[in-house]
């Protein structure tokens, strides 16, 4: 029989400096060191070992399943979030701005197709795949069309130009997104994220960068001719209904898992193993139950914008003052008060408190009454206030 291999292990705080780290290996020669004596599991994890019934879960995505050689998992379809390798160029707040960045991207794009020794090539941003492109002869005109929302970040929509020759790496998107045609995405993030697992539905192109190492499940896919398909496995529908969850349809399944996500208790029983690797998903009872639950929550989350804004009070202060005054009509912007030379212009501060319920913006403006649970919403491990 093989013997399993050990390991004698000894930890230090994580957050010693080098210089407290170094002292301690002085003042403890190996012979002193109390080792831990560790046996690696079947997954030749050393540390942080787990002990729940992961592996008996539903697998949420699986690289053999998106490559068709399997369909033991409840989505088909996932892709990394976009990665424009050009985001200065392919993003912007305004729709006006991005068209007159990327016109006059696309006219030195075009101009250096045309002419390699073009003078001005080097104003645009260049990439290898770009340099391809361009040397293949790959001829390119501006697209109104090509100007939708993304989500850049979570709760920040911004303009985009979707193209898959100008966006560095569009992934699956083309396969995801169709204009004008509804498709929620769920989207987590990748395997190592510092700030645990993070969820957050979207009905646009997510960014790479929206979460950390975004990788988004959407509900449908399109081929194409712009055909909509089921994104849910029938496995899914038949491995839930084994398990006790009968009568659930795809889109149950797809607000289940939404809602299992956001749980704490799976969170915290599962973190190791979501550091590890991707999601897999519990089938809890009352299934149905926890579907309406994970829909009502996808709708605040697709829905933030068209929410009724909570009635915050805003208070304007000098520099330096203690008490806030009011925002008098026809005052300064900046400082609430009449505009005054004197006054110093506000700086960026971005301060929350969660204690106080404040969230002071600059050196000028505090917004006050933030109530308590809206710090109870995470991304991660992290207030989504506390992010921001």
């Amino acid at each position: 029989m093989k013997r399993k291999a050990k390991i004698f292990y000894a930890a230090m705080d994580d957050f010693w400096r080098k210089e407290e780290k170094l002292a301690w290996l002085r003042e403890n020669p190996i012979s002193k060191i109390a080792f831990e004596s560790i046996t690696p599991d079947e997954k030749h994890n050393w540390i942080n070992q787990t002990e729940n019934d992961w592996d008996d879960l539903i697998p949420l995505f699986d690289k053999e399943v998106k490559a068709g050689k399997s369909n033991t998992a409840i989505f088909k379809l996932f892709s990394a979030g976009l990665k424009t390798q050009r985001d200065e160029w392919a993003y912007d707040y305004s729709k006006q701005s991005l068209e007159q960045k990327m016109q006059y991207f696309v006219d030195i794009y075009e101009s250096t197709r045309i002419n390699k020794d073009f003078p001005n090539k080097m104003k645009i941003k260049w990439d290898a795949d770009l340099e391809i492109y361009a040397t293949r002869g790959i001829k390119k005109e501006f697209q109104d069309s090509n100007v939708i929302n993304s989500l850049y970040r979570p709760y920040v929509s911004k303009y985009l130009y979707f193209d898959i020759n100008f966006n560095g790496r569009t992934y699956r998107w083309p396969d995801i997104f169709r204009s004008g045609k509804e498709n929620p995405t769920v989207s987590i993030s990748g395997i190592g994220a510092k700030t645990g697992l993070q969820a957050l539905a979207s009905n646009q192109i997510v960014g790479l960068d929206c979460l950390e190492k975004t990788q988004s499940l959407p509900f449908l896919a399109f081929d194409s001719d712009g055909n909509r398909h089921d994104n849910i496995t029938d496995w899914a529908v038949e491995e839930f209904a084994r398990r006790g969850a009968v009568g659930l349809t795809k889109e149950d399944i797809f607000n289940y898992v939404y809602a299992v996500l956001h749980y704490p208790p799976y969170r915290q029983k599962y973190d190791q193993n979501l550091k590890r690797e991707f999601p897999r998903i519990p089938v809890y009872k009352n299934a149905l139950e926890w579907a309406k639950l994970g829909k009502e929550l996808m709708e605040l989350h697709l829905n933030y914008e068209t929410a009724e804004p909570y009635s915050l009070t805003r208070k304007d202060l000098v520099a330096g003052d203690k008490n806030p005054v009011a925002i008098a009509p026809g005052s300064d912007t900046n400082t609430g008060r009449t505009s005054d030379p004197f006054i110093p212009k506000s700086t960026t501060k971005l301060r929350a408190d969660k204690d106080a319920g404040t969230i002071e913006i600059d050196t000028h403006t505090r917004l006050e009454g933030v109530p308590a649970i809206a710090w109870e919403y995470k991304l991660g491990n992290r207030s989504a206030l506390e992010w921001i």
